[in-house]
């Protein structure tokens, strides 16, 4: 199994985050495409980090840890997150919403941290 690619929306947020690092995958008028060559740096493309990609720049430059925890909800598991980081002193911001798997936890807390984040 290969490594999940960001959504639409998470390549997006992470774009206007600054996120700027060359990936295998681009968006193109939101589909994927392969090809850091056919990039362009215009509204057109976007670039497609994975989900471990993305949370290593944002644990490296922002500063900010994302923690998925598993759990057990009326005896089906499902996921959570918390994101713990620094704004003069330490935060945790946890998931209210559970989720049926630790891709879409992590989609999810991906998008949420970005939101914490400074251009």
């Amino acid at each position: 199994m290969g490594e999940q690619l960001v959504m639409f929306e998470t390549a997006k947020l992470a774009k206007e985050k600054g996120f700027n690092i060359k990936t295998q995958w681009v968006l193109y008028r939101g589909v994927s495409t392969v090809g850091y060559s056919s990039y362009k740096d215009n509204s057109d493309y976007l670039l497609q980090p994975t989900q471990s990609l993305l949370q290593k720049w944002l644990r490296e430059i922002h500063n900010i840890n994302i923690d998925i925890e598993t759990l057990q909800k009326e005896k089906k598991i499902v996921y959570g997150y918390d994101l713990v980081y620094t704004i003069e002193t330490l935060h945790v911001k946890s998931s209210k919403e559970r989720f049926k798997t630790y891709e879409q936890a992590l989609e999810d807390s991906l998008q949420e941290a970005l939101r914490l984040t400074k251009e």
